[in-house]
């Protein structure tokens, strides 16, 4: 008997609730501290480097994953098997907003 769908999509979900909040706090820090330099021990150029080059990136990944698990979750209570194909339309939606926004 192996693991349910279900209760990877929500384990997956979850999990990838909790990163998004914490990258999102760390957009606004970082954003903060690039606006008030003054405010924060941290030197301008890491904040603007991250708030510029990192945080995208992964809120992009992070926020994709999240979209394709719980929707991947709603397929699967929908009809059985369409998780597969939300995955692969998912993946390929990624990797190509990935590829014009920040290549």
């Amino acid at each position: 008997m192996g693991l349910n769908k279900n209760l990877i999509y929500l384990a997956l979900t979850d999990l990838t609730s909790a990163l998004l909040a914490a990258l999102g706090l760390m957009a606004v820090l970082t954003g903060y501290c690039a606006a008030k330099p003054y405010a924060f021990p941290i030197p301008y150029a890491v904040c603007a480097r991250l708030h510029l080059d990192l945080l995208p990136m992964l809120l992009t990944i992070a926020g994709s994953l999240h979209a394709i698990a719980g929707f991947s979750l709603w397929a699967l209570r929908v009809r059985k098997g369409a998780d597969i194909y939300v995955w692969a339309i998912g993946i390929a939606a990624t990797g190509y907003l990935v590829y014009v926004s920040f290549l």
